[in-house]
């Protein structure tokens, strides 16, 4: 992964990369860091791609085996704990998979720092440990990438639509005002029966206890500047 010119850090400035410090860890690149090691090497590529496909299918299946066969309380959160901690291996081994395309690892890790990348995510395969943790962020992470393409698209269809049409559509939000306004006129106002409100404000106003009508003013005296002087 050569070093870009005129970057300091070596990475380049991805919008994959700007979001990863906006998350607790990026899975793919975590993936795709274990798959490149410091030499990216294919036989690596396919060990890490064989660790993490055997993790997720054994670890899980392990702690079922536990749990199931647990008499005792520990052994059933040991069980859980490794159902948990084996599941995180789930997303590493989609993108593990998705990685092991011809140019996909590489282009995901252009421009990197192998070095500083290995450092910085070999700390962070401590979240494996964290059941559910790396599953749950991967979930996320790849609704996040599915959804905002869709929105993307979405908006520009939208705004080809108004350019195609300028008049098409203040039309139609003016006709269905009409037509609300005839169909509220049609149908006109009821009065609301009489309920418990409407027996209070009749004893109410029979026993007159509204009171007299009334309205408060605040009064301000200004005092003469003989009475602000000081008393001998």
């Amino acid at each position: 992964m050569p070093k870009q010119p005129g970057s300091p850090t070596g990475i380049r400035p991805t919008r994959r990369q700007a979001n990863a410090g906006k998350t607790l860890l990026d899975v793919r690149r975590l993936a795709a860091v274990d798959m490149y090691g410091s030499r990216g090497g294919r036989r690596r590529r396919r060990l890490i791609l064989a660790e993490f496909a055997l993790a997720a299918i054994d670890i899980p299946l392990l702690g079922l085996a536990i749990a199931l066969a647990a008499s005792t309380v520990p052994r059933v959160l040991i069980g859980t704990y490794l159902i948990g901690a084996g599941l995180n291996y789930i997303p590493l081994a989609l993108h593990a998979i998705s990685l092991s395309r011809a140019g996909r690892l590489d282009a995901e890790l252009a421009g990197a720092d192998a070095g500083a990348e290995l450092r910085r995510y070999t700390a962070r395969q401590l979240f494996i440990a964290i059941p559910l943790l790396v599953l749950i962020l991967g979930v996320l992470q790849f609704t996040a990438t599915r959804r905002a393409p869709s929105q993307s698209r979405m908006r520009t269809a939208k705004g080809r639509w108004s350019a195609r049409h300028p008049w098409l559509a203040p039309t139609i939000w003016i006709t269905l005002v009409a037509t609300s306004v005839v169909i509220g006129a049609a149908v006109g106002m009821r009065p609301l029966p009489d309920g418990e409100f409407a027996r209070g404000n009749a004893v109410m106003n029979q026993q007159r206890l509204w009171g007299p009508a009334s309205t408060p003013i605040c009064t301000i005296a200004h005092k003469s500047a003989a009475a602000r002087a000081p008393q001998p």
